[in-house]
C-alpha cells in the first residue's frame, strides 16, 4: 500500500445543541486552525479553513422550535425558544493533522459522512454514521471491495434467558473490538492496513453471524 496523498470529507453532517455548537467552534479553535468565521444574510453562521491543498467549511444552519413553557401546554403559558443547528460541509487535507481533527470532531459529535483517503492509484472510502463506521470500502481501476460493513443491531431482550444474555454479551464485545482495531486503523502504517483489514473483515463475519 502506498503513501496516503490526501483525506478528503465528500460530506459532514451534524445535528448540534446549542451548546454542541459552541464546543464545536472551541474545539476548531483549540486545534490551532485560524479559522474564518462568517456570519451570513440569513444569519447562518460558516466557519472554515482555506491554504494550498487543505481547506473545510462547515455552514451551520440555525433552526428554532417553540414550545409552552409549561407541562400541561395551556394557551396563555409563556412560549419557550430552543435552538439547534444543523451543520454541513466538506474538506479536503493534505495535513494528516487537521484531517485528523476533522475525523475526531465527526465520531464525538455524532455525525454523518463520508470520507475518502487518497492513494496513488486507489482510495479507501468510510462511510460514517452516528459518529461510527458503518462501512469501508477500497475503490482501484478494476473495481470496489468491501473491506468492512457493520451489521444493524438487532435488540438484545432480557426474557431471552441465558443463551440470548450470552449472545449479546458477545455482541457487545465484538462491537468493542471493532471500534480498537478502526482507531488502530486510522493511526496504522501502510504496511499495518492489510492485516488490520484482515482483522476487521473476520470480526465482520462473527456480527454477521451472531446477529443473522
Amino acid at each position: 500500500m502506498g503513501r496516503r496523498i490526501a483525506t478528503e470529507f465528500e460530506t459532514i453532517r451534524l445535528a448540534l445543541g446549542g451548546k454542541d455548537a459552541e464546543e464545536l467552534l472551541r474545539r476548531l479553535r483549540e486545534a490551532g486552525i485560524p479559522l474564518y468565521e462568517h456570519v451570513l444574510k440569513n444569519g447562518d453562521l460558516e466557519v472554515g479553513y482555506s491554504a494550498l491543498h487543505n481547506a473545510f467549511y462547515l455552514r451551520l444552519i440555525q433552526e428554532r422550535s417553540f414550545a409552552p413553557n409549561d407541562r400541561e401546554g395551556r394557551p396563555e403559558a409563556p412560549v419557550r425558544a430552543t435552538v439547534r443547528y444543523r451543520a454541513i460541509g466538506a474538506g479536503q487535507f493534505t495535513d494528516g493533522r487537521l484531517a485528523e481533527v476533522m475525523r475526531r470532531l465527526v465520531a464525538e459529535f455524532r455525525g454523518e459522512a463520508l470520507m475518502k483517503r487518497v492513494y496513488r492509484g486507489f482510495s479507501v472510502f468510510y462511510h460514517y454514521e452516528n459518529g461510527q463506521v458503518v462501512r469501508i470500502v477500497e475503490r482501484t481501476p478494476a473495481g470496489e471491495r468491501i473491506i468492512f460493513e457493520r451489521t444493524p443491531r438487532r435488540p438484545a431482550f432480557a426474557d431471552g434467558g441465558p443463551e440470548e444474555a450470552s449472545r449479546a454479551a458477545e455482541l457487545v464485545l465484538i462491537r468493542a473490538e471493532v471500534d480498537r482495531w478502526l482507531d488502530r486503523r486510522n493511526a496504522a502504517r501502510p504496511e499495518e492496513i492489510p492485516a488490520i483489514d484482515a482483522r476487521l473483515r473476520e470480526l465482520a463475519r462473527r456480527l454477521i453471524a451472531l446477529e443473522g
